[in-house]
């Protein structure tokens, strides 16, 4: 066998991510896996966009362990990881949804897990010259740059069922008080 295990890993990691998110939101009956998988997607689209738009020099050749399985020998269509983009954008996603509503502390085992997750990943892409420092950072920044503007479309909704709170449930969550107009009458004392 030619390939690593982490290898194959690193080829399903966004399939693991996207069926996560959308279980969770078949199962818990609401859009919040959703909103996140479909960022994932738009976030996919703008990181090759920016990975073929611009001049990124590949100056390395990639390894057979980089790639390993290829549809139609298509082997690659960007010039950017899209793992690192995927990773960054879940990461700063939710923690600027955290962030936002004050659940940090709670979700510093996520934190640790996703930096550690992300960290390995750009690591394991650079040393197995699958993509340079440079291709794995202008990664990085496309995916950190279009959750932190996810996050701000999806909160300025003002629709609690769409924010996807990392480490609680929606009983833990109190509701946003809707606005309400109210019609006063005055009466005359004589």
């Amino acid at each position: 066998m030619k390939y690593n295990v982490y290898s194959f890993f690193n080829a399903f990691l966004p399939i693991i991510i996207i069926s996560f998110f959308l279980l969770d939101s078949l199962f818990n009956i609401n859009l919040k896996g959703v909103i996140i998988v479909l960022g994932v997607f738009i976030n996919v689209l703008v990181t090759i966009i920016v990975g073929n738009s611009f001049e990124i020099d590949q100056d390395i050749k990639q390894n057979d362990i980089c790639i390993p399985f290829t549809i139609s020998n298509m082997q690659t269509f960007t010039k950017l990881p899209i793992n690192t983009s995927i990773l960054c954008f879940v990461f700063v996603y939710l923690l600027s949804i955290a962030g936002l509503h004050g659940f940090m502390l709670i979700n510093i085992p996520f934190i640790a897990f996703m930096t550690l997750l992300i960290m390995t990943d750009s690591l394991w892409l650079i040393q197995n010259n699958c993509f340079s420092g440079k291709q794995t950072f202008i990664s990085a920044c496309t995916g950190i740059l279009f959750a932190l503007l996810w996050s701000f479309i999806i909160n300025k909704t003002n629709n609690k069922q769409l924010l996807y709170n990392v480490g609680i449930n929606n009983y833990n969550v109190c509701e946003v008080p809707k606005k309400r107009s109210y019609k006063c009458k005055t009466k005359n004392i004589e």
